[in-house]
């Protein structure tokens, strides 16, 4: 369950370690340390390909059916419906990035705190890392 609940904190700019934080200092911008539990939001190089897999997918599935219903099914020419999905997804990029940062972040987190949450039964140990 922990994954689903820092997803969820993530989405909604929370830090998923102690709920009170928030997560961003700006629209783009990161906080560094949670301003509340003191802990590291920070994080490696690699880490927002998922979120940018997670925007490219949702993108996708809003934007193809509404191009194919405003370029099929209304007067508007292919290349209008084309210009309005475009611009439309831009925006909605840009106002969404920092929830989908988020719950990448919070994916992360989860998903680091199940693999290193020992197994039922197994009182005190800890999984090494993989």
């Amino acid at each position: 369950m922990e994954p689903f609940r820092s997803m969820g904190l993530g989405l909604l700019l929370r830090c998923p370690f102690c709920v009170r934080g928030r997560m961003f200092r700006g629209w783009f911008a990161m906080h560094d340390d949670c301003g509340a539990c003191g802990r590291s939001l920070r994080m490696h190089a690699g880490d927002f390909s998922g979120a940018a897999m997670i925007a490219q997918f949702a993108i996708g599935v809003i934007a193809l059916p509404v191009f194919i219903v405003l370029a099929f099914w209304t007067s508007m020419t292919i290349e209008a419906a084309f210009l309005w999905v475009l611009g439309g997804s831009v925006v909605a990029l840009l106002l969404f990035y920092r929830n989908i940062k988020g719950l990448w972040f919070g994916f992360l987190h989860g998903a680091e705190t199940m693999q290193n949450t020992p197994p039922e039964g197994a009182e005190g140990e800890r999984r090494p890392p993989a």
